[in-house]
């Protein structure tokens, strides 16, 4: 869930976000702070036990962490490299 969670956060951002101004600029990327939160509620999911007994789900190890993060990133790289502004 974790990675294909994170894996999606990248595609939006890659679709989304305008090509000009520089990345991080909230001005040009308007779409930052909601990633942020959506990267925040799905990272509660698996931390904050209420939100885990709500949804019933489990914490995960240090290895889904490491593949979650990085698909996020990669996912986005992919998308803005190969130019891509619709799926």
């Amino acid at each position: 869930m974790l990675a294909l969670g994170t894996g999606q956060l990248g595609v939006a951002w890659g679709l989304r976000t305008p090509r000009r101004g520089a990345v991080g600029d909230l001005r040009s990327d308007p779409l930052l702070p909601l990633l942020a939160l959506a990267g925040a509620m799905l990272v509660s999911a698996s931390l904050v036990a209420p939100v885990r007994q709500l949804l019933e789900t489990v914490p995960v190890g240090a290895l889904a962490w490491l593949v979650a993060g990085p698909s996020g990133v990669a996912a986005m790289a992919v998308t803005r490299v190969l130019g891509v502004r619709s799926v």
